[in-house]
Order: C-alpha cells, then sequence, then structure tokens
C-alpha cells in the first residue's frame, strides 16, 4: 500500500470549467496508466485557487474523487476581488 502524486498545475488562465476537467481528466490518465492505483482510493487535495478547484472537482464528479481536502478556498471570488483587487 503505496502513494502515487500527480500535480496538475493550472495557470488559471484557462477558467474553471477547464481547469476541473484537466484534474480529472489526470486522475483517470493515471489510473489507467498505473494498475496499482486503486480507483476507489483516488483523493484530491488543492490550496488557494486548488482549493476552490477541489470544491468544484468533489461536486461536478462525486464519484471520482473519494477523499478531498480544500485547504484555504477562495469560495467567495467576488468578494475576494472586491477586498483584494487584481492582482
Amino acid at each position: 500500500a503505496g502513494v502515487a502524486k500527480q500535480r496538475v498545475e493550472d495557470s488559471g488562465q484557462a477558467g474553471l470549467g477547464a481547469e476541473v476537467d484537466d484534474v480529472v481528466t489526470a486522475a483517470s490518465v493515471v489510473i489507467g496508466k498505473y494498475p496499482a492505483v486503486d480507483p476507489a482510493r483516488v483523493g484530491f487535495i488543492g490550496w488557494s485557487h486548488g482549493g476552490l478547484i477541489t470544491l468544484l472537482a468533489i461536486f461536478r464528479y462525486p464519484t471520482t474523487f473519494h477523499a478531498a481536502a480544500a485547504l484555504v478556498p477562495v469560495t467567495n471570488l467576488f468578494h475576494r476581488l472586491a477586498r483584494k483587487g487584481v492582482e
């Protein structure tokens, strides 16, 4: 029982829908390519913008990820932009 890790780096330029699809595709590729990866034990973690992607992914694809951690997710983008502006 080991651990496999796949990092998906999104710039945020493609849009949230594309980023969520990228993560789901990456999980499917890893599951298909490595037979040792148990599809029933696939999890997902994201920080900040990645936390938002984590939340969207688990709600849109509830059967793909069996564990998730959204760390410091940007859950209200309008509020965040109003307070911090566009960087």
